[in-house]
């Protein structure tokens, strides 16, 4: 596939996009419709989860969102992403402030993992329901792994023997954690966790290997109960 002639547009001086992102940004803008990662990563020569990492940032600041795709079978629709560049252009959102100063606050606990797990588990509580339904604990993990994908951790569900491991190829909070990595590692287990409790799965994740390797977290799970 030839890689497309990307026109340059002009943006405010104070968007913080670097070469990178404001490539995958004017693929969206001068999209005729929404895009999956697969295509923005081949119009742009990047690695797909390069290509997801960017725009999980465009999203943080609000110049592209997801949108699901049209449903073609069973299962979940995919995941595409829309440019929202004209509407955002009157105000820049900083999250990443936002979101340093939370998990600072938490860090600032009596017992901040607790705290921060506490935190996590409501997040998950409240993310899983749209992903909800029956069919036992391979159905939660999925369910769970979706979760995961929405938020940008680029999950991948995969099997050992009988153990289950969920690999997260990328942390969405990594400015965050450098600086605060026990509290930001304690939120997303409460989040895994809380989203298996919602859907009372007979698994549960035992515990989270935060960076393994430097873009791979490995979350292990185990069976709570016979199925």
């Amino acid at each position: 596939m030839s890689a497309m002639t990307i026109t340059h547009v002009d943006y405010p001086k104070d968007l913080p996009l670097g070469a990178s992102r404001r490539r995958v940004l004017e693929v969206l803008q001068q999209s005729d419709g929404p895009l999956a990662v697969s295509a923005i990563s081949a119009q742009v020569a990047l690695h797909p989860n390069t290509a997801r990492f960017h725009l999980d940032a465009l999203v943080e600041h609000r110049l592209v969102e997801r949108v699901s795709g049209p449903r073609r079978g069973p299962g979940r629709p995919r995941t595409l992403y829309r440019n929202t560049f004209e509407d955002s252009v009157s105000g820049v959102r900083r999250y990443e402030l936002l979101a340093q100063l939370l998990v600072e606050f938490l860090a600032t606990q009596s017992d901040s993992t607790r705290a921060a797990l506490k935190a996590g588990e409501a997040w998950g509580r409240s993310a899983v329901t749209r992903h909800a339904g029956s069919g036992g604990a391979l159905t939660a993990v999925h369910s769970l792994a979706e979760v995961l994908e929405d938020y940008g951790f680029a999950p991948e569900v995969v099997a050992t023997g009988d153990t289950q491991q969920i690999l997260l190829h990328h942390c969405p909070f990594v400015e965050a954690a450098k600086s605060n990595r026990g509290v930001v590692c304690a939120v997303h287990l409460g989040l895994m966790r809380g989203a298996l409790a919602e859907v009372d799965s007979a698994v549960e994740v035992e515990t989270l290997d935060a960076f393994v390797e430097p873009n791979l977290c490995i979350a292990r799970l185990r069976l709570t109960r016979a199925e």
